[in-house]
């Protein structure tokens, strides 16, 4: 009795090892194979006006990876991912930048919300996952003109989470922290959108 209750117990932990393994250990490392998608729901707009945007995350590799949903300071540098968008106003020829800016940037308010569970999150390869509420970060355009607009994201698990003044963000899921540290470092940038825009 005995040695079938070892046995068992042996046979749960090793199945259990084989989940979390995946889920709290794997996915580090490096991958090529994100993608971003950009869709609008209109790109003639007037000065001022305001359109929803949606932007996709998809995993394209091979293999699982895991990322970092944006959150509160990653417009800024101050946490990962950093992510920022990339507007040219009437230049055809311009190039976007590779990759979001690199260091911290200042905002107007010195306080950020902390890493909350769930912002760590798995791809599988050919999944996807929507970053809902950063469509709504699009700047509105206060001028006339042709505006070629691309989403920049990267996850960067190394990277200090600290403000502009050098000091340290706090207040964090230590679980999900760690997480963090052991998710995928990935760069993806979307595709782009050209906006018309008329007074």
């Amino acid at each position: 009795m005995r040695r079938t209750s070892t046995g068992l117990l042996v046979l749960v932990l090793a199945l259990a090892g084989g989940v979390f393994s995946n889920e709290w250990f794997g996915h580090a490392g490096h991958t090529d194979g994100l993608t971003l998608k950009l869709d609008a729901r209109k790109t003639s707009l007037r000065v001022g006006e305001e359109t929803d945007v949606r932007l996709v995350l998809k995993n394209e590799g091979r293999r699982s990876v895991r990322l970092v949903e944006p959150g509160d300071g990653s417009e800024s540098g101050w946490r990962t991912p950093v992510v920022a968008w990339s507007i040219i106003k009437d230049d055809p020829a311009a190039p976007h930048p590779p990759e979001p800016f690199r260091g911290v940037r200042a905002r107007e308010c010195g306080n950020v919300g902390g890493l909350r569970w769930g912002e760590v999150f798995s791809l599988a390869p050919g999944e996807t996952k929507e970053l809902w509420q950063w469509g709504a970060f699009l700047p509105r355009f206060e001028e006339p003109g042709v505006y070629r607009v691309v989403f920049l994201y990267a996850n960067r698990p190394s990277m200090s989470w600290v403000s502009e003044q050098g000091r340290p963000l706090v207040f964090n899921n230590p679980f999900e922290m760690w997480r963090v540290r052991h998710s995928t470092e990935a760069t993806a940038v979307s595709n782009e959108l050209v906006f018309t825009v008329r007074d």
